[in-house]
């Protein structure tokens, strides 16, 4: 069977529709690729084989150099799951921590029996994905508070560009982040725009252009604070 492949794959962002989780693609300028999250998986929606998978496969992606999972919770590590179960994954990075959650232990299973190699970074710890460095703002390897806070921020650096990627990062995390040089052209907002996060001092630090939020519309999971929208404005 013969089929159209393009020659040359464009360098992108992705900002994947997950509803109320997290998934965001990169394709540097040299090919590499990174997933950082995959959305939820719960026993009726699984956002990784739903979304992620047949997204990668549109995407021409063969192969995933890094998946990230930033932290331990179902709408960001859930879906990663069945990306791994389901698609060529190199490396996956986790966060530093004294032990699995379960969500995790489930990951790391999934890892061992496809072969893949886990690495956990934290603060300072960079990687080259070929024009894009990556870098882990936070935790630092010995940071003790929540499971949100504990969420591994990573800043994207092109050429003429930041990204900031904040996973669920609440205000305790915002106020060591905003001592540093957090600046960042876009800024994937903090916990889904919850009221929880998005202070002040850290949007001064980060002091964005572009601001990217990840959400849903059922109850519970309502689409960003009015107050954190009219903070980002």
């Amino acid at each position: 069977i013969w089929m159209w492949r393009p020659g040359a794959l464009p360098a992108e962002t992705v900002f994947l529709d997950v509803g109320h989780g997290d998934a965001v693609f990169v394709r540097s300028p040299e090919g590499r690729t990174l997933l950082v999250d995959g959305g939820a998986r719960d026993q009726f929606l699984d956002q990784g084989r739903r979304v992620v998978v047949p997204f990668l496969r549109g995407r021409h992606v063969r192969a995933l150099d890094y998946a990230v999972a930033t932290h331990a919770h179902l709408d960001h590590m859930g879906g990663l799951i069945s990306v791994v179960e389901r698609f060529e994954v190199k490396t996956v990075l986790l966060g530093p921590r004294d032990g699995p959650a379960d969500v995790e232990e489930e990951l790391l299973e999934a890892c061992r029996r496809r072969g893949v190699e886990v690495r956990r970074i934290a603060r300072g710890d960079a990687i080259d994905l070929g024009g894009v460095r990556v870098e882990a703002l936070h935790p630092s390897a010995g940071w003790e508070g929540s499971e949100n806070n504990r969420s591994l921020v990573l800043r994207l650096d092109w050429d003429g560009a930041r990204i900031l990627l904040t996973g669920d990062i609440e205000r305790g995390a915002e106020a060591v982040l905003a001592a540093s040089d957090i600046s960042a052209d876009v800024l994937k907002v903090p916990h889904h725009g919850s009221h929880t996060s998005s202070s002040p001092v850290f949007l001064d630090a980060a002091a964005p252009r572009m601001a990217v939020v990840s959400t849903g519309g059922s109850w519970g999971r309502e689409a960003m604070s009015p107050a954190v929208l009219d903070r980002i404005e």
